[in-house]
């Protein structure tokens, strides 16, 4: 990153990080791990809270919240979920 940002005399600009889903995670750890060379990031969509267990109970999370927000989402759609279900037994 050093070496980017004199290449380009771009030593002044801030650096931020960014990424969606598991990208975003990598990117708020990136930060988290070279608060000097990192200014800030945008964890979109990230999986953060659950990696905090201790953190669950309050927020209402468990083992099964990410399943149960997919699969009502699916459900939305009729036939949807089923279908999924039934590839997935194929599989």
């Amino acid at each position: 990153l050093s070496y980017l940002k004199g290449k380009y005399n771009a030593e002044t600009c801030p650096t931020i990080a960014f990424g969606g889903s598991y990208g975003g995670t990598l990117a708020a750890y990136m930060r988290l791990a070279y608060p000097f060379a990192i200014q800030g990031a945008l964890a979109a969509s990230s999986e953060l809270g659950y990696y905090d267990l201790d953190g669950w109970e309050e927020r209402g999370i468990t083992e099964y919240t990410f399943s149960e927000i997919v699969a009502k989402q699916y459900n939305k759609t009729e036939g949807c979920l089923g279908s999924i279900w039934a590839a997935s037994d194929l599989i």
